[in-house]
């Protein structure tokens, strides 16, 4: 996900790629990156809408809780950054 709210889907769904860190959810997961630097920041409003749309249109199926970061599946990343609570919550609320 670009700053500008697009973005470029990499890898099919259908394939299995390395990206959260613990082999069993990479089984069952995907993957969306925010191309930033939100270690101490949240995206902009518009990255917000466009992550909200691709999860509704794309993964509607999956359950709130199921809507993980980096650090929730593995605790020595930060990814999404430290305000990833806050803005998980404004993401989740507009699926």
């Amino acid at each position: 996900m670009r700053a500008d709210g697009s973005a470029e889907h990499i890898l099919e769904d259908k394939y299995l790629g390395w990206h959260a860190g613990n082999w069993e959810v990479n089984c069952r997961s995907v993957a969306i990156c925010v191309d930033d630097d939100l270690a101490d920041k949240e995206p902009s409003g518009v990255v917000l809408a466009a992550l909200a749309t691709i999860i509704r249109q794309h993964y509607g199926q999956v359950l709130p809780e199921k809507i993980v970061g980096h650090c929730d599946v593995n605790p020595h990343r930060v990814c999404p950054g430290a305000l990833w609570p806050e803005w998980r919550k404004k993401v989740l609320a507009s699926l």
